[in-house]
């Protein structure tokens, strides 16, 4: 396994686990047969506008956010 996916793939075990106890839930086939949005994609970048919320940053991918929030999580002062 190359070492930037070895990095990422710390819990597989305990995730294993907790999906064959039942304790975790799928939720996505769950949500897009419940739910109808009129959007090409359950992306909650492609449905934030329904509910009507305005982004705050100019954040627009996962990797993107992911590298937000890890700024955030070791800023000396990170907003509330």
């Amino acid at each position: 396994m190359p070492a930037s996916q070895h990095r990422h793939a710390t819990r597989e075990a305990k995730i294993d686990r907790w999906l064959r106890g039942e304790l975790l839930v799928f939720l996505l086939p769950i949500m897009t047969s419940s739910t109808v949005l009129g959007e090409p994609s359950y992306s909650i970048n492609k449905v934030e506008h329904l509910y009507g919320d305005s982004r705050q940053v100019g954040v627009t991918s996962a990797g993107n956010w992911v590298v937000a929030y890890l700024q955030w999580q070791t800023a000396d002062d990170p907003p509330p």
